[in-house]
């Protein structure tokens, strides 16, 4: 079955176990938070009958709510809009209106007093130093210096916010993560069947998202932060919820048919397993047969023998879908000016230019590095490099610290990471995500019961 057949396949086919389920609380706290839900609703709507009505429509819209203090309802409708500025089918307005939103989510919270919450910022300030002095060999030095002071405001706001939040409203904020995310998964299947143009890119699932690969990471990362929220606050969601979630994720992620996802999201639920039986040898195990796969010489042929050659794309394994090609090209690129980089966004730039693209598809390669760490060297050097790991990996530490699902989660980041660049921008609905989950992870007010 090659990836078209599975891109349109009947929803009904896989709903069809849980047809009555679809009334589940999930949707009983959309219809309760009908502010969030209409919220969601009009931008979306708006945007993609007109893109540019974003413009006014969610500059306005905050303002409202900035008023009556909806702060939960402001950092979700974030969230919502860096989606939409990565999907297809006339939301361009969203790409310049999310720069705009997060310089209001700064003035929001300097106005509360929220900034103060929360420092980890402050581990990011020596990588934000060096991708300012490698400003100065950047040719694109504007969308630069822009992508460098929106990596810093993310990591300024959203973990300020996610403690505030924890702390006035925690079970409302908790159930906004979960059930924004499900909507959203929920949205791109709908597409899917009313508008299948929109949400299906090269005969593959992409759902709300610009590609294929952007519902694989969406769906991972979302898996992770609602598996934690599960483990930590099990009371706040019934038996319907569960089943409806997790159906939402493993349904994405195999019409998406994204290799990296589904590998990323079996590994942790393998993990989340070994968490909750507290028995370390299956996560062991599982790693241990996951990895193995990358040393069998005859991977390709097996997997043609047990009929998921063409849906996996087994033909492209071997040049690792071309990020071998990417990954060789970035490197020539690294020593240009290997201490200091050449600015961020210069790897997408690059990448991009018109005559670094034909070769690239005559390589069959698509796309950019796929590997956030070569983009990172390429944007910062290895000065950046260096301290990108240590500002992350302080992060992880405090979450390792709080909660035993610090590890899964460094596991499977170190993994995507690797294979996807989302790691090294900002205002992708990825990054967010991941910032989101270290900051419940590090707080007693989420992990405490």
């Amino acid at each position: 079955m090659n990836n078209s057949t599975y891109a349109s396949l009947p929803l009904s086919d896989f709903f069809y176990f849980c047809p009555n389920y679809l009334r589940a609380q999930m949707f009983k706290y959309l219809k309760y938070n009908r502010q969030l839900t209409n919220v969601i609703g009009l931008w979306f709507v708006a945007g993609y009958l007109f893109s540019a009505s974003l413009y006014v429509l969610v500059p306005a819209t905050l303002f409202i709510l900035g008023g009556k203090f909806k702060y939960l309802i402001i950092f979700l409708g974030f969230w919502f809009v860096l989606i939409l500025s990565d999907a297809r089918g006339g939301f361009e307005s969203a790409s310049i209106v999310k720069i705009l939103y997060v310089l209001l989510l700064v003035y929001f919270a300097s106005q509360k007093g929220i900034l103060n919450l929360n420092r980890s910022y402050q581990y990011f300030i020596p990588f934000i130093a060096i991708s300012v002095i490698s400003l100065t060999f950047s040719p694109i030095i504007f969308d630069a210096a822009q992508k460098t002071l929106s990596y810093f405001l993310l990591l300024l706001v959203v973990p300020s916010f996610v403690s505030f939040l924890l702390r006035t409203n925690k079970n409302m904020f908790l159930l906004g993560l979960v059930y924004t995310g499900a909507l959203v998964l929920l949205l791109g299947l709908v597409m899917r069947v009313i508008q299948p143009e929109f949400a299906i890119y090269a005969e593959r699932y992409s759902g709300v998202f610009g590609n294929p690969n952007g519902v694989g990471i969406f769906s991972l990362l979302y898996n992770m932060l609602w598996g934690i929220i599960k483990h930590h606050h099990p009371h706040l969601f019934s038996r319907k919820d569960r089943i409806v979630v997790n159906a939402l994720i493993i349904i994405s992620v195999l019409l998406c048919a994204s290799r990296g996802a589904l590998l990323s999201v079996t590994m942790f639920y393998a993990l989340d397993y070994s968490v909750r039986k507290k028995n370390p040898f299956v996560a062991a195990g599982v790693v241990v047969v996951f990895l193995s796969f990358f040393f069998m010489e005859n991977i390709i042929g097996w997997l043609y023998q047990i009929g998921l050659g063409e849906y996996l794309r087994a033909q492209t394994l071997e040049n690792g879908s071309g990020r071998i090609v990417a990954y060789e090209f970035a490197w020539e690129q690294i020593k240009l000016n290997p201490i200091f980089g050449m600015g961020f966004g210069y790897s997408e730039y690059w990448f991009h230019k018109e005559e670094v693209e034909i070769v690239l598809n005559l390589l069959n390669h698509q796309g950019n590095t796929h590997n956030s760490y070569l983009t990172i060297l390429m944007d910062t050097g290895f000065m950046g490099g260096i301290a990108f790991l240590v500002a992350w990996g302080t992060m992880f530490s405090k979450s390792i610290k709080q909660s035993p699902f610090g590890v899964p989660v460094l596991i499977i980041v170190l993994f995507s990471s690797n294979v996807e660049a989302w790691l090294a921008a900002s205002l992708n609905p990825f990054t967010i995500i991941i910032v989101t989950i270290l900051a419940l992870l590090s707080d007693q007010a989420f992990t405490k019961k």
